[in-house]
């Protein structure tokens, strides 16, 4: 693959988006490799990515863990990677900068652009998390990394808390951002990247044929703790309280649940829901209302007309600052406590069009929905190849503008 791109997937939401990308290229004759970041969730994104092209070689698996080997074994000239994966999209930016690869990095749905962000126990937490702590672990110790390994633990031998930069991702060239908002939102916490550019993020709504209303309440799980570190089946408490919640103001409800792709059916089998899914989309074409935490589903909702409330608990809301949480804020549709829930539920209900306003959740979400957001980073990443071969040969070029 000497001189095409790589791309790096790590989540089944940014595998949308980069699938996109990747088609998106391919459609221009650019040679692109598709690689899968191994781990929680690698299964789901093998599935999407092979229903878009060739077996992906697994890296953690089929493939090594380490950035540098990596990238001396493909030859990209770009790299193309999402937000989702903090450490080793970090990783892979410094080994590409350090090769002399451009480096394209597209905002996840919902990645955190706090600058700091306090954490406790943070050993105790990956522990409760096996997975994802050995693929932790064998991530960094690959790319030599033992000392972050030490400076993950320390705070927990001493009792201490452990602070952690919410933006981590390394001196990338270009990141690919959801709306201008967002963009400014990042400058101003100093992102190193040396442009951002406000893209939307490909792939982010699908487009929802609506059905009729089977379910008065869709409601989706996510693999999140209050600050990452909550106590052992806080989650599972926290998505029975909305079920409590969801009947107290509805007695009746029929409520749907999907569960997030890294998570199993099993972990919620005393959730007390009418039905599970596995099919988001026709999920929320057949509910009333959806609710979860700061989901990028919720945009999903919104964008095909479906009402959906942002439930984000006081500790999380304090630690957390994302696109989604963002917008729903502005929406109107955020709540942190049980009563601004209940109330907020019972408006839906009997008023709904005093909370409600289709045109506007849409407007909130801008570039994300206009179906073009894969063509602008594919100009990009056209653009850093330009630039990648210019420097060869000492010319100029142009930059696109959105």
């Amino acid at each position: 693959m000497r001189g095409g791109v790589a791309v790096v997937l790590s989540s089944p939401t940014d595998a949308r988006s980069l699938l996109a990308v990747a088609s998106e290229l391919r459609a221009r004759g650019i040679a692109v490799q598709v690689f899968v970041l191994g781990g929680p969730g690698s299964d789901a994104v093998r599935a999407l990515a092979r229903a878009a092209g060739p077996e992906p070689p697994v890296i953690g698996k089929d493939a090594s863990l380490d950035a540098t080997r990596l990238l001396r074994a493909t030859h990209p000239v770009v790299v193309v990677i999402g937000a989702d994966c903090l450490y080793f999209t970090a990783r892979l930016i410094e080994a590409a900068r350090k090769e002399g690869i451009r480096t394209v990095l597209v905002q996840e749905a919902a990645n955190e652009i706090v600058p700091l962000l306090e954490v406790r126990k943070p050993l105790t937490a990956l522990l409760r998390q096996p997975a994802r702590a050995w693929f932790r672990i064998r991530t960094q110790l690959a790319n030599r990394d033992a000392f972050s390994l030490f400076a993950l633990a320390a705070p927990t031998l001493f009792g201490r808390v452990r602070q952690v930069h919410g933006y981590g991702f390394g001196d990338v060239d270009v990141f690919c951002v959801a709306t201008e908002r967002v963009g400014e939102a990042y400058r101003a916490r100093g992102a190193r990247a040396r442009r951002i550019v406000a893209t939307g993020i490909p792939e982010l709504v699908p487009t929802i044929a609506l059905q009729r209303v089977e379910y008065d309440y869709l409601l989706l799980t996510q693999p999140f703790d209050v600050g990452g570190f909550a106590p052992h089946g806080w989650k599972q408490a926290f998505f029975r309280n909305l079920v409590r919640l969801l009947r107290a103001v509805s007695p009746r409800a029929r409520i749907l649940c999907k569960v997030h792709p890294t998570e199993r059916e099993d972990e919620y089998e005393d959730l007390g829901v009418t039905d599970f899914s596995n099919d988001l989309a026709t999920a929320i074409a057949r509910s009333d209302v959806v609710v979860s935490v700061h989901s990028a589903a919720l945009c999903a909702a919104i964008a095909n007309g479906r009402p959906a409330i942002a439930y984000v608990p006081p500790a999380l809301c304090a630690n957390t600052e994302n696109m989604i949480v963002a917008e729903m804020s502005r929406l109107g549709l955020l709540v942190s406590e049980d009563e601004a829930f209940a109330a907020l539920l019972r408006r839906l209900t009997h008023d709904r069009s005093s909370v409600w306003d289709p045109a506007a959740a849409r407007a909130a979400f801008g570039l994300c929905l206009d179906a073009r957001a894969a063509q602008r980073v594919a100009d990009l990443v056209e653009t850093e190849i330009s630039i990648a071969a210019a420097s060869l040969g000492g010319r100029s070029v142009p930059i696109p503008s959105f």
